[in-house]
């Protein structure tokens, strides 16, 4: 019975023990500073470089420029200087005049009906003075500047017209659908080029008094019509002055 009373007790004990350190537990202190960083790791090595991808394939060749409809095919009429060989000999223009100037936009682009070409040298005396005429080329069969269009004038059978107006440093265009009669605007086609020639007056009239004179623009027209060339048609008119279409 004692040894059980013993027992009893020192348990009695313990839990009172137990009991009276977790009341004096106090609360939690405040978080310590932060270490001091460790010493960096030394890097590892560079891994083997991987292998050379494949190369790719070969481009397609571009045209010739001697191969004016771009189909490969040696024709007779781009053999231009006569030596039987279509080479870079063949792609040289004819000297130019010096009193025309040609200015070519390639792939120009509408806006809604209207096309707006950038032409510095379109100042005021040159509209004044100088015959501005332009011509619209477009494709046929995916062949670029396969027939061409005089500017202003009719196009497409007569199906729509272009009128044009000139400001200084701009030449606009502006297409015209002619079946209808409110005259609406249209799209039209994409156009492989926009070429614009400023052909200066060959000659000036003056009279006196109150003769009758004419425009330098007439004189030009008067000029070419004598000669037989056709305004509408691009490949005269630069045959006439002996540029390069």
């Amino acid at each position: 019975m004692k040894i059980k009373t013993k027992l009893v007790s020192y348990v009695s004990l313990l839990l009172f023990l137990g009991f009276v350190i977790s009341s004096c537990e106090g609360p939690e202190g405040p978080q310590g500073e932060q270490g001091i960083q460790g010493i960096p790791g030394v890097d590892g090595q560079n891994g083997a470089d991987g292998q050379n991808g494949a190369d790719g394939q070969n481009g397609a060749d571009g045209v010739n420029c001697w191969d004016t409809n771009g189909d490969g095919v040696q024709d007779a009429n781009e053999d231009t200087n006569g030596d039987g060989e279509w080479n870079a000999l063949d792609c040289q223009g004819v000297d130019g005049n010096s009193d025309v100037q040609v200015y070519i936009f390639n792939n120009p682009t509408w806006n809604s009906s209207t096309m707006v070409l950038n032409l510095p040298a379109l100042t005021q005396e040159v509209i004044d003075t100088y015959l501005v005429q332009a011509y619209l080329g477009f494709p046929v069969d995916n062949v670029p500047n396969s027939v061409y269009y005089d500017v202003p004038g009719a196009a497409n059978g007569g199906a729509y017209y272009y009128r044009s107006w000139m400001n200084v440093g701009t030449y606009s265009i502006k297409a015209v659908e002619a079946i209808n009669t409110d005259n609406a605007y249209l799209n039209p086609d994409i156009a492989s080029s926009a070429k614009i020639l400023l052909i200066a007056p060959s000659s000036t009239t003056e009279v006196d008094g109150n003769g009758r004179s004419i425009s330098p623009q007439q004189a030009v027209y008067n000029e070419l019509e004598a000669a037989g060339v056709d305004i509408a048609d691009y490949f005269e008119v630069c045959a006439y002055y002996g540029i390069n279409p």
